[in-house]
């Protein structure tokens, strides 16, 4: 009988074999990730596409809505006054105060800021004196019938002076908003 030395070639045929299976695995990981990061792209590119579809009836109304908001920048930039207006403040509020007979003093409880963006508040205090009806005539002009100013107000303290009966102590603070 012949003996055929098979172990070699076996040997191979299995090495290679075990090789080609190691190989195709590998190709199929590599395969398999590269897939998945495409799958991801494709993914957040759909998800931009998305967030700008729904970006788009927003834009359409913010931009209907400009003129509107055109409108209220002239109302703010008219009361809020420039960082180098505020010299006139207490003069105008002052003067206001003289035409419904009342005696005011206004005065800024600091400076400025320097380094301002947006509109930024002043702290001021504000004494009056006059009668009750005329202070608050002045009041209402002042805040409601014609204001000129952005004036946030933290305070009021109304007293009556003592030796005259009639007329009326205001002692207000607050803050007046400016632009850069």
């Amino acid at each position: 009988m012949l003996k055929v030395n098979l172990r070699g070639p076996l040997t191979l045929a299995l090495t290679v074999t075990s090789i080609s299976i190691v190989l195709g695995l590998l190709g199929i990981l590599i395969l398999g990730h590269y897939l998945d990061g495409a799958a991801q792209a494709m993914r957040d590119k759909r998800y931009a596409a998305a967030q700008a579809a729904n970006l788009t009836p927003r834009i359409t109304e913010l931009r209907s809505q400009e003129a509107r908001a055109a409108g209220f920048e002239r109302v703010f930039s008219l009361l809020l006054p420039k960082q180098d207006q505020l010299l006139e403040v207490p003069r105008v509020i002052e003067q206001l105060a003289r035409s419904y007979n009342v005696e005011a003093t206004f005065q800024f409880l600091g400076s400025p800021a320097l380094d301002v963006t947006s509109a930024t508040p002043l702290p001021f205090s504000l004494s009056a004196k006059g009668t009750p009806t005329d202070l608050a005539a002045y009041l209402r002009n002042l805040e409601v019938t014609n204001p000129r100013y952005m004036l946030s107000v933290e305070r009021v303290e109304l007293n009556a002076v003592v030796l005259t009966p009639e007329t009326s102590q205001l002692g207000v603070t607050g803050s007046v908003y400016y632009q850069p």
